[in-house]
């Protein structure tokens, strides 16, 4: 499995948003999508960050489970 980016997005951001995938990846051991959904949430619901530009261009490829 391969998280990436579909676009150039800030380092803040994205290391928040790595922080909230990898809580949600570990704490819950569900499947990929869900910690990713989890964080995408998390990113938008900051004020700065709720533009798509932040938390609307990961996608996971491979293994999705």
């Amino acid at each position: 499995m391969v998280m990436l980016s579909l676009w150039q997005v800030s380092d803040e951001s994205t290391c928040y948003f790595m922080e909230k995938f990898y809580w949600h990846y570990v704490k819950n051991r569900q499947t990929k999508t869900r910690p990713l959904q989890f964080a995408m949430q998390a990113v938008k619901a900051r004020k700065e960050y709720a533009h798509p530009y932040y938390w609307a261009p990961f996608v996971v490829m491979g293994d999705w489970r």
